[in-house]
């Protein structure tokens, strides 16, 4: 009587752990930030295109100019496909390795990258892996993107993977869970970040004041406006997070002043009455005018009924093979929050789990790896 394939795809994964560790050694151990050194980055974007293609992949490769190369990998056929999202950017600076170095220690694995979001690819890999050498195929044909300007807020990126996930029955985000075995990400908020600038006249503090028009004077009452818009019962935040205006030690009243504003909202309906709010700011004083840019930069990755849907799925294969998921709304945003614009049924934090994302201490529970690739096996064979 032969093993059902929850238990057969679970007992590969926990076979290969040790060459999961080797080949996540491997991506962490080659630097990839966002900007800085493309040279750097393109070498890791390199090493997960050939890891896919020797799988069975065709890879397809999108230049860009300033951040590593992007890739685009198909895996089987079909009119109909599944797309699978993640980024191979992080947010240390090259050289981190000397002070970050990959290790293993206490049932963790440490390193620039390893949870956020490398691992997730080594995870996507080994689920496809096991699938094929199981003779399990995926239900669909697999599209997988590999962003590399994710940590930046993907501007060279969102409009192919909105474009990819409009052509696909669901979006998997390959971002990490949090530290807990089931957690996964059901929410994100969308954010819209803005700069207020105020251009006023200058004049002397002391001899003419009265020939000033403050844009220090218009940005301190502004604050407490947007402050107003707070709505914790909503997890609305509308938060100042840069002021400058003048030269500190000089009598001069200055003729311009910045403000950075940054949005927080998980339902579009708030996230358009938040902005349209700040849009309409005028000022209070007398001929100092407004200049306001920005706008949304992601929408919310909502819990629809769709995406809970999803959901119960991912969480029914995760009871086959013994654990549960938590779904957790999650401040920050990702490349989900896009698949979510696009209209396509997402679900994201599939990839591994672990703590300190961004974080000298960041690390990923070993013990978690092998039924998080079971997870993913499952989705990709029966979605």
């Amino acid at each position: 009587m032969t093993m059902r394939d929850p238990n057969r795809i679970l007992a590969a994964a926990k076979e290969r752990l040790d060459r999961f560790l080797d080949l996540l050694r491997q991506a962490v151990e080659r630097e990839s930030p966002t900007y800085g050194d493309k040279q750097a980055s393109d070498a890791c974007g390199r090493f997960f295109q050939k890891l896919f293609e020797d799988l069975g992949c065709t890879v397809s490769v999108i230049r860009q100019p300033d951040c590593g190369d992007q890739y685009i990998a198909e895996y089987g056929d079909g009119p109909e496909s599944l797309f699978l999202v993640g980024h191979y950017d992080t947010v240390f600076p090259m050289g981190t390795l000397k002070t970050m170095p990959w290790r293993i220690e206490d049932g963790k694995a440490h390193g620039p990258g390893a949870l956020d979001m490398k691992g997730g690819f080594i995870q996507c890999w080994q689920a496809l892996a096991i699938l094929r050498d199981l003779g399990l195929p995926p239900k669909r044909k697999l599209r997988i993107f590999f962003n590399s300007d994710e940590e930046a807020g993907s501007p060279s990126s969102r409009e192919r993977i909105m474009a990819e996930a409009r052509s696909s029955m669901y979006s998997l985000i390959l971002e990490p869970g949090l530290k807990n075995l089931g957690d996964v990400k059901s929410s994100r908020s969308g954010r819209a970040v803005y700069k207020i600038i105020a251009h006023g006249r200058a004049a002397h503090s002391g001899i003419e004041p009265h020939k000033a028009a403050s844009p220090i004077l218009e940005l301190a009452r502004l604050i407490p406006a947007l402050d107003a818009l707070n709505t914790p019962a909503l997890k609305t935040t509308v938060a100042p997070t840069f002021l400058n205006a003048g030269v500190d030690n000089t009598a001069t009243i200055p003729g311009e002043g910045r403000l950075t504003v940054d949005v927080r909202c998980t339902v579009a309906e708030e996230l358009e009455r938040i902005c349209a709010a700040i849009e309409g700011l005028r000022p209070t004083v007398p001929d100092v005018r407004l200049e306001i840019i920005g706008g949304v930069e992601k929408a919310p990755l909502e819990y629809t009924e769709q995406n809970r849907a999803l959901f119960r799925r991912a969480d029914a294969l995760a009871r086959e093979l013994g654990f549960a998921l938590t779904g957790h709304a999650i401040g920050g945003g990702s490349d989900g929050n896009f698949t979510a614009m696009a209209g396509a049924v997402t679900l994201d934090g599939l990839g591994l789990t672990g703590e300190f994302s961004h974080n000298e201490k960041e690390y990923v529970v070993l013990e978690h790896i092998p039924l998080r690739v079971a997870l993913l096996a499952r989705l990709l064979q029966t979605l």
